[in-house]
């Protein structure tokens, strides 16, 4: 990840930051100083190759901040107090991934995966992270027909629920909640027998490695 890396691990101070901003401002790293030009191609060059990337991100422990694509951002910015953040500082090197939640600039739901970046020194110097977009494939759930009256569900290992079709308000409800006939069986066997609203269903589940992010496509 990012955060290995050499230009990475001696990041300066160099990075803009938005702590005293008094207004909504677009970032433009790519017209920043060397090093931020050199970290947003960075950012960029991979995000590029990887078409589930939202933002890719770096903060530094003095409030810089660099993100991609080149977007704006809010009035007196922190980084340090983002929830993201703290996750990575308290994950203490190791990478760290989010509970799914919805960009308030998008609506998108979204993944973060972050670390923290140590420079040669051992030293905490910052943040990388990467958020994914589960937007186009809740879409595609969402548009895809199942026959005979079925359904799909796309949920994540925390059993929150982040697409289902028949009923778009369950969004980011607990899966034991809302179908807990479902909970109890589709994390303990591939295929199973369920019964909704007195109608019975076989449901399978499709594990969706992509990420990594621990997400899964119950049919049913």
């Amino acid at each position: 990840m990012f955060a290995m890396m050499p230009i990475v691990k001696s990041i300066g101070t160099t990075l803009d930051t938005y702590m005293e901003s008094t207004a909504r401002q677009l970032m433009k790293p790519s017209q920043g100083s060397e090093e931020e030009q050199k970290l947003f191609q960075m950012l960029s060059v991979y995000a590029d190759a990887h078409p589930g990337i939202k933002y890719a991100y770096i903060a530094t422990e003095y409030g810089g901040y660099l993100c991609w694509p080149e977007t704006e951002i809010v009035p007196n910015y922190d980084p340090r107090l983002r929830p993201w953040y703290k996750a990575a500082i308290d994950g203490k090197g190791d990478p760290v991934q989010t509970n799914p939640y919805k960009d308030m600039s998008s609506d998108d739901i979204l993944i973060s995966q972050v670390k923290t970046i140590l420079n040669n020194q051992g030293d905490t110097i910052g943040v990388v992270g990467i958020d994914y977009s589960m937007d186009k494939l809740a879409s595609a759930i969402n548009e895809t027909n199942v026959v005979y009256g079925g359904f799909y569900l796309l949920v994540h290992n925390n059993e929150m629920i982040l697409s289902d079709p028949s009923h778009v308000e369950n969004q980011f409800k607990s899966l034991k909640d809302i179908y807990p006939q479902i909970q109890s069986r589709y994390n303990k066997t591939t295929v199973f027998e369920v019964s909704l609203d007195s109608k019975q269903y076989l449901g399978c589940t499709k594990a969706l490695t992509d990420h990594k992010l621990g997400v899964d496509c119950i049919i049913s």
